[in-house]
């Protein structure tokens, strides 16, 4: 199956355009999570793990971490730097379910 998280997509399109980086970059941070939230894959991304609803997620994940935070913090100016905000999205990204062991390998009620 072929993502839907493509280049070409008219939200990722215009949140890709780097014409104002590197002096606003926090805003197209911002524009590209937007984007990616928009996309019906990311629905389990978008918010905090309820643990009520996930038993032992905690144990198997560390940190977790979301897209919504992510795009929160940006919002709050909690980024110094867009790679600190991309350390976020892979923080994401390593809780995914690609790693079946991990999000998969919970209990959920």
């Amino acid at each position: 199956m072929q993502s839907k998280l493509d280049a070409t997509d008219v939200h990722l399109q215009d949140a890709l355009d780097t014409s104002e980086w590197p002096r606003n970059w926090p805003a197209a941070v911002q524009r590209v999570l937007e984007a990616v939230l928009k996309l019906p894959e990311a629905v389990m991304f978008a918010e905090p793990v309820v643990m009520d609803e996930a038993p032992g997620y905690r144990e198997l994940i560390a940190s977790p971490m979301d897209l919504g935070t992510v795009l929160g913090r940006s919002k709050a100016d909690a980024y110094d730097t867009p790679l600190e905000a991309l350390a976020d999205v892979r923080q994401v990204l390593q809780t995914a379910p690609g790693q079946p062991g991990i999000i998969f390998g919970c209990s959920l009620k």
